[in-house]
């Protein structure tokens, strides 16, 4: 049970009198849409529409006390999509685990990071940090959605050239041997090896921190 009392992995609740009508979840699905042109100079029209979209997906979300099922996806995926670290968490991945748990949330950003695209994968990455859910809440249940998405963030660093992704994957990996079964040294290997010698230097910084972290 989270801190709403709604179960981890089920749909919470619609808060009392309200559910999210179609122009509701159309209108935050465009403005999803509209974060996507982030980041843009300061002062840009640009900008200045995603900072609009932020505030009117915002002034949706404040009508309820705990989301509706049907705002899941949209909500869930407006936080891949949030560039800006900071707002990914408190405006949307923080409001979606309170609503609908680690568990749910978490499953439906590793299916980003093996499914979406570079943006988006790189996007869940974000996210995670937002919903990756604290170490001592349901550790049985929570252990193996963790092992999965470390898995997949390690298979992705190797086989994923693209930038942003490589950054965001490189920031969260561990690339000690003993966090990893077996099967996946070779890929720790690979990793540590990609990252000691990649071009962009804050790969490589955060290769060094990955192999020593404790």
């Amino acid at each position: 049970m989270n801190a709403s009392g709604a179960d981890d992995g089920h749909p919470a609740p619609a808060a009392p009198g309200g559910g999210a009508t179609a122009p509701d979840i159309a209108a935050l699905a465009g403005f999803v849409e509209q974060l996507g042109i982030a980041p843009a100079p300061l002062g840009s029209a640009a900008r200045e529409q995603v900072n609009a979209a932020r505030l009117a997906i915002r002034r949706v979300m404040k009508q309820y006390d705990v989301l509706p099922g049907s705002l899941f996806e949209t909500v869930v995926r407006a936080g891949v999509h949030e560039r800006d670290p900071s707002l990914c968490g408190t405006l949307f991945i923080i409001p979606a685990v309170k609503s609908f748990g680690f568990q749910r949330v978490m499953t439906a950003l590793l299916g980003y990071l093996r499914d979406g695209t570079d943006r988006e994968k790189a996007g869940a990455a974000r996210a995670w940090y937002w919903a990756g859910g604290p170490r001592s809440a349901e550790p049985d249940r929570l252990a193996d959605l963790r092992a999965a998405w470390r898995e997949a963030l390690l298979r992705e660093f190797v086989s994923n050239a693209d930038l942003s992704v490589r950054r965001q994957a490189m920031s969260m990996l561990s690339l000690r041997a003993e966090r990893y079964p077996a099967h996946l040294l070779p890929l720790v290997a690979e990793a540590a090896r990609i990252g000691r010698a990649h071009p962009d230097e804050s790969i490589r910084r955060a290769t060094h921190g990955a192999i020593w972290a404790l």
